[in-house]
């Protein structure tokens, strides 16, 4: 019986076990897709059926090529999985787009990959509320790793009206409001969040919305990368030293804060006859700079995160200025703090000096007076005898 089969699979020129081989030529598309809102501000999640005409196959790998496009990069995504759903994120606030595609390689194609047709889907959204609504110039900065600041505007804002801000990331089994509210003239204009509520390298979405007497307020939704809005503090301790060869070297500390050290580049800006002539980027707490003129040189330094730990890093505040005065005679280096406090002892210097030349003066005065008094007082009897 079993040889019979055989002779007769092989009479009909079929090429695989017996009963279960179907040779596949043409790929269909995916089917029955559909996009779910989980609920999670814009993380969706994509679902869809095998083909019908391929749900018998078993000699051959079926795989799906799924691309989507991110509205926050401007660009299309793929993936290839031969799963029948992904998660990906989605701005709520455009157009969903997906194209999909089915992949088939094995022995039902004699070894050849097979595509089927690209199927596209488009799914606009239901806004709500009306455009001149929405928050405006939405800002977050992650200060030292240790708590972050989102900032907002409005450009319409009805009277009696409350905004809420609610966020997510991938530990968290739902969306969460804001720990603690920015106000200003009692309207809530920012939040704040504390290290705990934060996660760095992964979606962070966030979602602002409102309501009004007159309505919903359209609601304004945002993914950030944490790492990407980083701001270091001021560097710390710069000093400019004069070295044994009489080559000035530029130092300075770290930063406070959570950003390893590792993480931080920094720009230190040169300024002579009150321009700033140089910019350079390290990764040194160092620098030796070049002196071209005999007249005051002043130096600042400031940092950000690097290419290495973010996409993009914020610039810190500029370090006081350290300056360096006309450097002929090669005089003391003063850092950033010497020179606060050694403008203060000098204010002090003055004082007592203008203080005691005002005393000085004040008892020559007294002194010539007291002999002008006596003058006077002569002159004035000399007077009366005279008029008598």
């Amino acid at each position: 019986m079993l040889a019979f089969i055989f002779i007769l699979a092989t009479s009909h020129n079929m090429k695989t076990t017996i009963g279960t081989f179907v040779p596949v030529e043409e790929v269909n598309p995916p089917e029955n897709i559909t996009v779910s809102d989980l609920g999670l501000l814009g993380h969706l999640e994509i679902h869809w059926n095998r083909p019908a005409s391929l749900r018998n196959i078993t000699d051959c790998t079926v795989r799906y090529q799924v691309e989507v496009f991110s509205a926050y990069e401007n660009r299309w995504k793929g993936i290839r999985t031969s799963q029948t759903s992904v998660r990906d994120q989605f701005d709520l606030e455009q157009a969903v787009q997906l194209k999909l595609k089915t992949i088939v390689k094995g022995k039902c194609t004699n070894g050849t990959e097979l595509h089927s047709s690209t199927v596209h889907l488009e799914q606009s959204p239901q806004h709500t509320g009306h455009a001149s609504t929405r928050v405006r110039d939405f800002d977050c900065v992650f200060h030292q790793k240790e708590y972050m600041e989102c900032t907002w505007r409005a450009k319409e804002e009805p009277q009696h009206s409350q905004r809420n801000l609610f966020y997510w990331h991938r530990d968290l089994e739902k969306p969460m409001e804001c720990p603690k509210y920015l106000e200003s003239h009692g309207v809530r204009d920012g939040c704040w969040f504390p290290k705990e509520a934060l996660l760095e390298y992964t979606e962070f979405n966030i979602c602002i919305n409102g309501t009004s007497p007159m309505g919903p307020l359209r609601p304004a939704f945002y993914s950030l990368q944490l790492q990407n809005h980083v701001k270091p503090g001021v560097v710390e301790n710069v000093s400019l030293e004069l070295g044994p060869e009489k080559v000035f070297r530029l130092e300075w500390s770290p930063p406070t804060g959570q950003i390893p050290c590792h993480c931080l580049e920094y720009q230190v800006e040169a300024q002579e006859s009150n321009v700033w002539l140089v910019s350079n980027i390290t990764e040194e707490t160092t620098f030796t700079p070049q002196i071209t003129s005999n007249g005051r040189s002043c130096f600042r330094i400031r940092s950000r995160m690097h290419k290495y730990c973010a996409d993009r890093g914020v610039w810190s505040e500029w370090s006081p200025q350290t300056c360096l005065p006309g450097h002929g005679a090669f005089p003391p280096v003063l850092s950033g703090t010497e020179t606060g406090a050694s403008f203060w002892n000098i204010i002090l210097i003055c004082t007592i000096v203008a203080s005691t030349v005002t005393i000085f003066s004040l008892l020559v005065y007294l002194c010539m007076s007291k002999q002008i008094l006596k003058g006077n007082n002569k002159n004035s009897s000399r007077c009366s005898l005279l008029a008598e």
